[in-house]
């Protein structure tokens, strides 16, 4: 179990430093789309992403952190990887990354739910 959570940490803390290394092009595409304060919302997403996922890597709040990093995920493919509105090779990638994304919201649940009853139990108080 804090192998696998581990990983998932590594993995999210891992796409958060490589989102911010492409700062500007994600923040390009957000303001293509007539988002309010792009930049806001881009670092507000790499911040979460990688401080939830380092924290989970860390094995501090695990709980909690999965809740942070459940939201995120069933969040961010929305606004980053709305494949229904493109069309070609884009749709097809940013389909591929939608389903992707929601995979990973698999493995965090799967995490939470291999652990003890009080993880649970501490999520649910955190809704």
């Amino acid at each position: 179990m804090r192998i696998a959570a581990s990983l998932v940490g590594a993995f999210f803390l891992g796409f958060g430093i490589a989102n911010a290394r492409s700062s500007a092009a994600i923040i390009d595409s957000l303001k293509t789309r007539s988002f309010a304060a792009p930049q806001v919302l881009f670092w507000l997403g790499v911040s979460t992403q990688s401080l939830a996922g380092a924290a989970l890597l860390l094995g501090l709040y695990p709980a909690l952190m999965a809740g942070v990093l459940i939201v995120f995920t069933l969040v961010a493919p929305l606004v980053f990887h709305n494949f229904w509105s493109m069309e070609g090779e884009a749709r097809f990638l940013n389909r591929i990354i939608f389903i992707c994304d929601y995979t990973c919201v698999l493995a965090v649940l799967v995490l939470l739910a291999s652990s003890d009853q009080q993880a649970w139990i501490s999520l649910i108080q955190l809704v």
